[in-house]
């Protein structure tokens, strides 16, 4: 078997889809599957296997044309290059797989290029139930089609750091993009919830980076939470965060998936999850955590209240969270799941 792998971007940007790309390459390593990549905006790579085409399309359409020759399926990893596969199909060899994580693929409003192309693949693979189940309701895609390999990560037990916070206080920690999205209503709906509670105990760490953090800072200065509130931006090694916080909270309902509560799985932490998003494979309501519609600040500060007055409680949800990601989020599973999943397809 070989594999065609054309991605938008995989090793020169850093997020949660190129994570993702980087896993299911290093997958077909392990499943000792040939495979060429193809990548429109990286740029030019030392590595044999990887084609970089520095945004040029041109060049990434004639190295598409190029390796596919040579390839048994073709694995497009977005659904953005639609139009690409539309124009090129009839001219490839191989089968066709496209993979979905999410928010892309959800409402109906899509173009008439992506409703085509959805159509036209021999396959889609997409992360989580919650996804398949939109291809179908929404998208009209036929189930037997779907086939679900979620994100995964290794498992590495690293532990015995420092912890970076006050121990007197029961820490909230939460990592994102702080960018222009309705993802920023994860942080800003923890800070409405400390105001509700006005419990100086609570402290909440917000990691990461992007174009809103002043807009965040002047939100933490409204609501007179500056003394409890801690914007540490980019932070490089993010292990002792998660091993010492009490709660890991990221309540967005426009997560695909949501890799980084896995990271706090790992730690045994509890999750705070939005409802009715690709995150419900991963945080399971009253087992390691809870799922709260987004706007619902009143049940946001009950359940933050609860798990810091039950020690015990958050015990028995951090467990949980651990036994869920041993069970079916280990890279083993990604790849035993994706070797079965491209063997069938070929």
């Amino acid at each position: 078997m070989k594999i065609l792998f054309i991605s938008l971007s995989t090793y020169d940007i850093v997020g949660g889809i190129q994570a993702y790309n980087k896993k299911f390459i290093k997958a077909l390593g392990c499943n000792q599957i040939e495979n060429k990549i193809i990548s429109l905006h990286d740029k030019s790579h030392d590595r044999t296997d990887v084609v970089g085409c520095d945004s040029n399309i041109f060049k990434f359409i004639f190295y598409v044309l190029k390796y596919c020759r040579h390839s048994d399926i073709n694995v497009w990893a977005h659904i953005n290059f639609s139009s690409v596969f539309i124009l090129l199909r009839k001219l490839m060899k191989g089968k066709h797989v496209l993979i979905t994580h999410g928010v892309e693929v959800w409402y109906d409003d899509i173009s008439v290029l992506k409703k085509k192309s959805l159509q036209l693949y021999d396959k889609i693979l997409t992360v989580s139930n919650f996804t398949k189940n939109k291809l179908i309701s929404v998208q009209s895609i036929d189930e037997s089609k779907i086939d679900i390999l979620a994100n995964s990560i290794d498992i590495s037990n690293v532990q015995g750091s420092q912890s970076p916070f006050n121990p007197q206080k029961f820490n909230l920690l939460t990592i994102l993009r702080i960018d222009a999205s309705d993802k920023l209503k994860s942080i800003i709906n923890v800070l409405d919830a400390m105001v509700l509670l006005d419990d100086e105990e609570i402290s909440f760490t917000v990691i990461g980076r992007g174009n809103q953090l002043d807009f965040i800072k002047d939100r933490i200065q409204e609501t007179g939470l500056e003394n409890r509130v801690n914007m540490l931006g980019y932070v490089r090694d993010l292990n002792p965060y998660l091993e010492h916080c009490d709660l890991f909270t990221l309540i967005s309902d426009k997560e695909g998936f949501g890799i980084v509560y896995l990271e706090a799985m790992e730690y045994r932490k509890p999750c705070l999850s939005a409802k009715y998003c690709g995150s419900s494979d991963v945080v399971v309501d009253n087992f390691n955590g809870y799922s709260i519609a987004v706007d619902d600040i009143t049940t946001l500060a009950e359940k933050l209240k609860e798990l810091k007055g039950d020690s015990a409680k958050r015990e028995v949800l951090g467990n949980n969270g651990y036994q869920l990601l041993f069970d079916k989020f280990t890279f083993e599973s990604f790849v035993e799941t994706q070797k079965l999943h491209l063997e069938r397809i070929s």
